[in-house]
């Protein structure tokens, strides 16, 4: 168990309220993502130096922010953001690809992607590719260009019962750890594998 020395203090209140605030760690533990409603940093989990990645500023909308998602080389972090505007032009979604560098003070923004509503995000055990399970199919990008691979429409996507009952069509989609398959999962009530050839052209 944890004994009582405490070895970090890291203060959140520029970006999140105490009772809002949730956290997810990197996979070397060096650096976290921190934050709730109002804003969400990115941490260095040594020295408590924190910056912010993404902040709410849409004004009269209702804004929602999917799960942050690590490479497992540490160099990458995936999150997405969407919501509807309050004012009746529509909905929105945005997929956010941060590279994080070879420490903390090199992190920036690389990448923006505007996908339909987002169920899940998931990196290639390689760290080459990030896959989005989407509203009604599956996107997979090349991480390091940013070029959009491919789009996998093979489930059944039913839009009277998407519009009726607001039914997400694709669930999760995860890659095998040798990166050749992806299984996806649907509410067609059937899960499917995808073989990923070399040049990351799922199908």
């Amino acid at each position: 168990l944890p004994d009582q020395d405490v070895l970090l203090a890291i203060n959140q209140t520029e970006y999140s309220r105490s009772d809002d605030t949730e956290i997810w760690l990197s996979p070397n533990e060096k650096s976290m993502v921190a934050g709730g409603i109002q804003a969400f940093a990115l941490v260095d989990t040594t020295s408590a130096k924190s910056e912010i990645i993404y902040e709410n500023e849409q004004l009269g909308s209702l804004e929602f922010i999917g799960d942050f998602v690590f490479s497992s080389d540490n160099h990458w972090l995936a999150f997405d953001v969407g919501g509807w505007c309050g004012c009746g032009c529509g909905s929105y979604n945005t997929v956010y690809l941060w590279n994080l560098g070879s420490n903390f003070e090199d992190a920036t923004l690389s990448k923006e992607f505007s996908t339909a509503e987002v169920t899940q995000l998931n990196f290639s055990a390689d760290s080459r590719l990030l896959v989005a399970a989407l509203y009604s199919d599956i996107r997979i990008w090349d991480i390091a260009t940013g070029e959009q691979l491919t789009v996998l429409d093979g489930h059944t996507y039913d839009h009277v019962l998407a519009t009726r009952f607001y039914t997400l069509n694709v669930h999760d989609a995860v890659f095998s750890q040798d990166g050749t398959r992806l299984f996806s999962y649907s509410t067609d009530g059937t899960i499917r594998v995808w073989a990923v050839d070399e040049n990351s052209k799922a199908g």
